[in-house]
C-alpha cells in the first residue's frame, strides 16, 4: 500500500479544488497563476471569507495539511502506512483531528479497501461536494446582496426625484425655498 502518494494526492487535489473555487467566486481569472503558488493554509482563509468552506471542512483540510507536510519534507516517510500512524500512541485523536465526525466510519469501512483511505476519500469528497455548492450559496448570497443595494439606491433615487420634482414645481408656481 502506497499511504504516502495517496495522501500527498488527496491534497493536491483539495488544494487545486479550493483555489479553483475561489477564482470561480472572485470571477477575476487574472488571479489564476498568484493564487495557485498559495499554501492550503492560506486559501483556507480565503475560502474561510468568502464562506466557501464549513469550518469542519476546513479543519480536516488543515489537518490533511499538516499531514502532507510532514510526509513531503522528510524522505524517510515514503514508507508511512496510515494504519501504523493511526494505532500509534496518539492515533485516536490524530485520527479524531484529520477525519472529525467521519473517525467513526473507520470501524465499519468495506474490509477490500483501506479503511483509512476509503474514510480520507469519502471525507475529500464530501468537501469537494460542499465546494461546488459554495457556489450557488455563494451566487445566492451575492444575488441578495445586489438586490438589497438595488433596493436601497432605488429608494434614494426617488427620494432624489422626488426633491428634484418638488423644487421644479416651486420654480414654476413661484414658490422658490
Amino acid at each position: 500500500s502506497d499511504d504516502w502518494s495517496f495522501l500527498i494526492k488527496l491534497h493536491g487535489l483539495a488544494e487545486s479544488a479550493v483555489a479553483t473555487k475561489l477564482l470561480e467566486i472572485l470571477r477575476r481569472p487574472e488571479l489564476a497563476k498568484p493564487l495557485r503558488k498559495l499554501n492550503m493554509r492560506t486559501l483556507l482563509s480565503f475560502a474561510d471569507a468568502v464562506g466557501a468552506v464549513t469550518g469542519t471542512s476546513k479543519k480536516f483540510l488543515e489537518s490533511l495539511g499538516e499531514l502532507r507536510n510532514t510526509l513531503v519534507h522528510d524522505i524517510a516517510k515514503t514508507s508511512f502506512r496510515l494504519s501504523e500512524w493511526a494505532g500509534g500512541p496518539h492515533g485516536a485523536s490524530r485520527l479524531a483531528t484529520l477525519m472529525g465526525p467521519d473517525a467513526s466510519l473507520v470501524a465499519i469501512a468495506p474490509t477490500p479497501i483501506d479503511k483509512y483511505r476509503f474514510v480520507l476519500w469519502a471525507r475529500a469528497i464530501s468537501v469537494l461536494a460542499e465546494l461546488q455548492g459554495a457556489t450557488a450559496a455563494h451566487s445566492a448570497a451575492f444575488r441578495a446582496h445586489v438586490d438589497a443595494e438595488v433596493a436601497r439606491r432605488a429608494s434614494i433615487e426617488a427620494e432624489l426625484t422626488q426633491q428634484a420634482l418638488q423644487e421644479m414645481l416651486a420654480e414654476d408656481s413661484g414658490e422658490v425655498e
